[in-house]
């Protein structure tokens, strides 16, 4: 039947012939399968040959079986679609589609009832009287019982020889093959002597061989199913390898249909592999649909017992199914594949199309894992080795003590199997791979040799006249390549093909060795060379003339290349660095100083580590960053423009991005990867584009301060080590072309103070000046980082190597603008695909113009970079090519923008919305006269409140306020400096404040912090708006109150938690880099009352301090005030001048003592509804504190009728109108005071 299949027309004919005279069930179902496939296999009329589909009609035709009527009509349709007017002339009978659809349709038609033809298994001995017959009987069922013929196979000679000598032969043949790994080679002995005692067996033998990579648990596989069948690469007929499953779904793709899902008319390769070596147990029958799918399901040979021992089927036992990489399979997976088969030996077939739903084996199955690497290399609970380059001896002491130690193995291996699957391995059965020692990997690499040499010598061409031999010297330089102990043999493999055959390759290509007419030996040996690489010498001489001198020919191995001394950058390459920051400034606007810096380290860094590839010299750490900032002003964007110009790909940028709840764990995930249960390491895609890139791209880090500061130590190495292992991972990661950058919002900080209702220039302006006094503040910085990040994480990344960027000022967002506008020009000129024009302006002027307006329509201050990116994408360029469209302007016209000019072109834009920034333009088309109106609608206008003049007042007095406090306790520390009126920023105790006027003063010397300095610092922060108490009525005070109260209130908390200063509070203090108002909150309500009153003492106190220094000088407070706000402002001269005509009475002063003590009083008196209705005793007690001041009459008259401050205080009243009540009514209580005193005394 074989012969009707395939081979040529003249023989399938002639085997047509011949099975028409077997009018058998099976053949008959033959003829029948066939014909159908040989007219779908037919695409083209030169394929096609009607003689050869009329010899199969024929006995079809003339038995008139059962099984072929009703198959008549899926032929005649399937014959229908081919060509029906080619035709064939087979001897005095003209052949085409259309007479033999004719023959069918006459068969079909006859009215003759089908014949049920008998089966050949129905004949008694019949058969065996014919040698026609039997190759019938044997072939007969093709299409359902599927004989394996191997010629080469010697499998069924084992049960023909002495049991003697069985072992040896199977050992000597395993023992050629795989070097060392006795336990492995007696153990795979036992299976072939065993089957050839007891015959055959009842279950399937299973073996597990485990440990380190490279120790040869494939070359053990594929040596057995070569010894078993006497011939090398007998295991890619006989030995089916199963890649690991990721889900128990995968299953199905395995055990079910072909294609993975139910319902699939074709088995899978495993069943076909199953059934095959089913020693005729199991055959296939294939049915073909009339669309022409193909069904396939496995039956059972009724007879398979009298041909189990034929040598034309291949039992089970002569078959291994290797499962390669247990460490790598789904869990739940391996336990359904693994118990199938433990289970005496049943697979079930999950799409069985009608036949039989599980098989029963007895085959080899043998898995190969990386489980037990921790019995010989030890790992931490990271899964990284104890050792991270263990030795040989190391290893081999470890497995001595552990290979059979195999309840600990039988451990190791629940961490992927479940541990009822576990304890069903027979313990010999469980095998832990010895590692190899360097002699044995050189006796691997000897056999490697050996098989290149025996290709050259089985070669079909001349250069089957190859004769190869080496150097023990180069033997011993294949192995120490790339060398590491605890991977074996590992590179073996790969070192034989890049040292040697690709090497040899090249030079018989290039024709540095001749093509061989005859026998010539080749002798290979190693040089090293001057320059660290290294070179294979071959000796070339005849083998007819062993005389002759040798020609030694030097091949350079191209893979030892990267072992030459790293050169210096040529100066070709320094031009190319030296361009990166003008590449970065074309793109990125406002950032020149950064870019300067950053384009500084960079080439230093390249320059360090230029052309070094070998991971043992790279002595750089990664080139590490921080770029912090607001939302949208340019960090990320520079980062890919750092990909473009210095990884030379786009693709070189990688980010990840942090969070609050980001763990140790799940960062170290995100960047490097995972270890399975079992060890095994998956690299994370950050791991991928690096190696894809060679080390050479961007890391952003997004967010970075979002995360708790003790996930930063998981970036520690990152950002400290050249070179980082990873276990599991065979390369180490090289960081020294790497560029990490950490990002984030950091510094932001600094503008949340700037009320958000200023107009966008002011807040602008204001944003901007903050931008530049934080930057100059290097304390300030530190100060803020230490917030986020550890002290640590700064150091490593280096303070000059972090950059807060700025918010656009109006320079960088006009170049900005004009950028974005270019390249939406650009974006809308013609492409292939859709319309296009090319926009000019009328000149360069005009441009300018118009850049100028959309970036006032544009620019938001909350959304800095973006608002203008929006602007041109959106508003300017979607609306345009709207504009042209609507307009249906052809393609390719030259178009000219400009603003409108005459009162004639600005009348076309009417009903301007005026709460909004619009920008109208002209479009003039090329050959139109008449231009076409574009108006650009942007963000909404700010509507601007001019300032009071009694506001403007106010202002004076409360910033005279702050410099009268100031000189009145620390005028030994800090000289005036300038009291100025014009609006700024500035930032104090790190917070920026916008001001509507400002008082500063150059500091010398500053006391150590007391609650004494605590309390003035406070009282001079509250002394502006103290001072505008003092000239109002009601309530009325400037903005600058609550900056003055929110600064002071945080002062007296940290006088309280951070420094101590309070005795009733206690010990609790803030703790080093912890948040001042988080802390606070995490008290308990008890603890937060006892706070807020020793806040409020602290306050208080110093409210009282303030009070009396502005009391006592009210005359320099006026004067200060009167002056700004005449000049608005006062510089250190007029300062100086001012201050030099004036008393100023310090603390010390027996003035201030006084006011200070009838500031209390007063206190005290005014918390009485009715101060002047007390009764005698109350009167009594009140000068008897007095008394304490004022030791007679005479200090007391004195004060009264000579103090400055009183007489200040009365001319006040008679000059102002709008002078408080309580300054009023601090003069009567005293007088009234005075006046009970004298009536009391008479």
């Amino acid at each position: 039947m074989s012969k009707a299949k395939s081979g040529t027309v003249e023989e399938r004919l002639s085997a047509l012939d011949e099975l028409a005279k077997y009018p058998y069930e099976e053949v008959d179902l033959f003829l029948t399968n066939q014909l159908i496939r040989e007219i779908n296999r037919i695409t083209h009329k030169d394929d096609l040959d009607l003689h050869l589909l009329y010899k199969f009609l024929i006995p079809l035709i003339r038995w008139n079986s059962s099984s072929f009527k009703k198959s008549i009509n899926r032929i005649i349709t399937q014959l229908a679609k081919k060509e029906r007017l080619f035709s064939q002339q087979i001897d005095d009978k003209k052949l085409s589609y259309a007479s033999l659809i004719m023959e069918l349709k006459t068969a079909q038609e006859i009215n003759k009832q089908p014949v049920q033809l008998p089966s050949i298994f129905s004949l008694p001995d019949a058969p065996n009287n014919s040698q026609e017959i039997e190759e019938i009987s044997l072939e007969g069922i093709e299409g359902k019982i599927t004989k394996n013929p191997d010629p080469h196979s010697s499998f069924h000679k084992w049960r023909k020889l002495d049991l003697s000598e069985v072992q040896p032969q199977i050992k000597k043949a395993l023992k050629e093959r795989v070097i060392s790994q006795k336990e492995a080679i007696e153990s795979l002995t036992h299976v072939l002597v065993e089957d050839v005692i007891f015959g055959h067996r009842e279950h399937p033998i299973i073996k597990f061989f485990m440990g380190l990579p490279g120790t040869g648990k494939d070359t053990l596989a594929k040596a057995f199913v070569d010894a078993l069948h006497g011939y090398d690469g007998a295991w890619k007929r006989h030995m089916k390898i199963i890649s690991p499953l990721k889900s128990p779904k995968e299953l199905w793709s395995l055990l079910g249909s072909g294609t993975g899902y139910v319902g699939s008319d074709k088995l899978s390769d495993l069943i076909h592999f199953i059934v095959d070596h089913s020693g005729g147990r199991y055959y296939i029958e294939e049915s073909v649909s009339v669309s022409g799918n193909v069904t396939e399901k496995v039956l059972e040979n009724p007879n398979w017992e009298n041909s189990r021992n034929s040598n034309e089927f291949f039992p089970s036992e002569s078959a291994v199914l290797f499962v390669n990489e247990v460490h790598n399979w789904d869990k739940e997976a391996l336990d359904a594949f693994f118990k199938m088969f433990i289970e005496n030996g049943l697979v079930k077939i999950n799409s069985p199309n009608g036949g039989l739903a599980e098989l029963y084996t007895n085959i080899n199955i043998i898995f190969a894992s990386n489980h037990g690497i921790n019995l010989i290399t030890p790992l931490r609970q990271n899964g990284e080795r104890v050792d991270p380059n263990p030795s040989y001896p190391s290893m081999i002491n470890n497995w001595k003590r552990n290979h059979t130690r195999y309840k600990l193995i039988k451990k190791e291996l629940s961490k992927q199997m479940s541990i009822e699957m576990v304890n069903r391995f027979e313990d010999e059965d469980l095998i832990l791979l010895a590692p190899f020692s360097s002699k044995e990997i050189q006796q691997i690499v000897e056999q490697k040799l050996q098989q290149l040499k025996q290709r050259f010598l089985k070669s079909k061409t001349s250069f089957k006249n190859i004769n190869l031999s080496w150097s023990p010297q180069l033997v011993q330089f294949i192995q120490e390549y790339n060398y590491f102990p605890s991977e074996n043999a590992r590179a073996v493999n790969d070192n034989v093909k890049v040292l040697v055959k690709r090497v040899l390759l090249d030079a018989f290509a290039s024709g540095k060795i001749p093509e061989p007419k005859s026998m010539t030996n080749l002798y290979l040996d190693i040089q090293q060379n001057d320059n660290g690489t290294s070179s294979l010498l071959v000796s070339i001489s005849p083998a007819s003339d062993q005389l002759k001198e040798p020609k030694t020919i030097p091949l350079l191995i191209p893979s030892t290349l990267k072992n030459r001394p790293p050169k210096p950058l040529t100066d070709k390459e320094l031009d190319h660095l030296f361009s990166l920051e003008a590449s970065l400034k074309k793109h990125l606007f406002g950032l020149d100083s950064i870019i300067e810096r950053l384009s500084q380290r960079i080439l230093v860094a390249e320059e360090a580590q230029h052309d070094i590839t070998k991971p043992q010299l790279m002595t750089e750490p990664a080139i590490s960053f921080a770029f912090f900032g607001l939302s949208s002003t340019g960090k990320t964007y520079l980062m890919e423009k750092m990909a473009e110009e210095i990884c030379d790909d786009p693709k070189a940028f990688y980010s990840i991005t942090l969070n609050a709840t980001t763990s140790i764990p799940e960062l170290e995930r995100m960047l490097f990867g995972y270890h399975k249960t079992d060890g095994t390491f998956v690299p994370s895609d950050f791991l991928l584009l690096h190696d894809a890139f060679g080390g050479r791209i961007i890391l952003g880090i997004d967010e970075a301060s979002n995360a708790p500061k003790e996930t930063s130590t998981a970036l520690y190495d990152l950002l400290r080590k050249p070179v980082i292992q990873i276990p599991g991972r065979e390369e180490p990661i090289v960081m020294s072309k790497t560029i990490i950058v950490l990002s984030g919002n950091v510094g932001e900080e600094i503008y949340q103070n700037i009320p958000k209702n200023l107009p966008d220039s002011m807040r602008r302006s204001a944003m901007y000046e903050a931008y530049l006094k934080f930057i100059k503040n290097k304390a300030l910085k530190r100060a803020l980082l230490e917030t986020k990040f550890t002290e640590a994480m700064i150091n490593r990344i280096g303070e000059p190597n972090i950059f807060f960027f700025p918010p656009l000022n109006y320079k960088s967002s006009i170049e900005l603008m004009q950028s974005k506008v270019l390249k939406v020009i650009e974006d809308l000129k013609p492409k292939d695909h859709r319309r296009g024009w090319f926009i000019g302006f009328q000149n360069q002027e005009e441009f300018l113009e118009i850049i100028n307006e959309f970036e006032k329509a544009a620019f938001i201050v909350s959304e800095q970079g973006a608002s203008i990116d929006r602007f041109a994408r959106n508003e300017f360029g979607d609306q345009l090519r709207y504009l042209l469209l609507k307009n249906k302007i052809p393609t390719k016209k030259k178009i000219i923008l400009r603003l409108p000019q005459t009162e004639e072109e600005k009348s076309l834009f009417k009903n301007l919305n005026k709460s909004r920034h619009q920008v109208p333009l002209l479009v003039f088309i090329e050959e139109q006269e008449t231009p076409i109106p574009f108006l650009i609608t942007g963000k909404e206008k700010y509507k601007f409140l001019p300032q009071l003049k009694e506001q403007f007042i106010l202002t004076a007095y409360h910033e005279a306020g702050h410099a009268v406090a100031k000189q009145t306790f620390f005028h030994d520390t800090e000289k005036p400096h300038l009291i100025s009126l014009k609006p700024g920023v500035e930032i104090i105790d790190g917070q920026t404040v916008v001001f509507s006027g400002i008082a500063s003063s150059e500091e010398k010397v500053r006391p150590i912090e007391t609650r004494s300095s605590l309390l003035r610092d406070i009282a001079v922060l509250l002394s502006g708006y103290m001072a505008e108490s003092l000239v109002t009525k009601g309530q009325r005070h400037t903005i600058g109150k609550s900056n003055d109260i929110e600064r002071a209130t945080l002062y007296a908390y940290k006088g309280v938690l951070k420094f101590g200063l309070s005795q009733d509070w206690g010990e609790v203090t803030l703790p080093p880099d912890a948040d001042l108002m988080q802390f606070v909150a995490s008290f308990s309500e008890e603890k937060k009352k006892k706070l807020e009153k020793e806040v409020s003492k602290i306050l208080n106190s110093a409210r009282q301090l303030s009070r009396t220094s502005l009391a006592v000088n009210f005359s320099l407070l006026t004067k200060l005030a009167v002056n700004l706000a005449e000049k608005a402002e006062l510089k250190k001269e007029d300062l100086e001048k001012l201050y030099g005509e004036s008393v100023l009475y310090d603390e010390y002063s027996k003035e201030f003592s006084w006011v200070r003590k009838f500031d209390e009083m007063l206190v005290k008196l005014t918390s009485i509804a009715e101060p002047l209705s007390l009764d005698t005793e109350d009167i009594l007690d009140l000068l008897k504190e007095v008394q304490l001041i004022f030791k007679d009459e005479k200090d007391l008259s004195q004060f009264t009728k000579k103090n400055k401050v009183v007489r200040l205080l009365l001319k006040q009243i008679q000059d102002q109108t709008e002078l408080s009540s309580r300054a009023t009514r601090f003069i009567e209580i005293f007088n009234e005071l005075y006046q009970r005193r004298v009536e009391l005394q008479n």
